[in-house]
């Protein structure tokens, strides 16, 4: 007859320590914040000025066409599950 098993025996394993700490970190050197912004030459201009506004202009139209075709897009997508669903 083979022996009767103990139903609280259970598996060992073996947990790996965390590594030891060697030394100690070194903390970077500090140094004194201010709230001074670095502000450019007095005489300094702007590198580009669009006084005319057509670039501004150009990007609202460019951005309102790309509206439209997404919008066209989502709706042709949507017309076709609509066929395909028999709706």
């Amino acid at each position: 007859m083979p022996p009767k098993e103990d139903p609280k025996a259970r598996a060992v394993a073996k947990v790996p320590k965390p590594p030891q700490q060697r030394g100690v970190a070194r903390v970077p050197e500090t140094r004194e914040a201010t709230s001074r912004i670095h502000l450019s030459e007095p005489g300094a201009q702007p590198v580009f000025v669009d006084d005319s506004g057509k670039r501004g202009r150009l990007l609202t139209w460019l951005s309102i066409g790309f509206a439209l075709i997404c919008l066209a897009l989502i709706a042709a997508l949507w017309f076709s599950q609509a066929a395909a669903t028999g709706g």
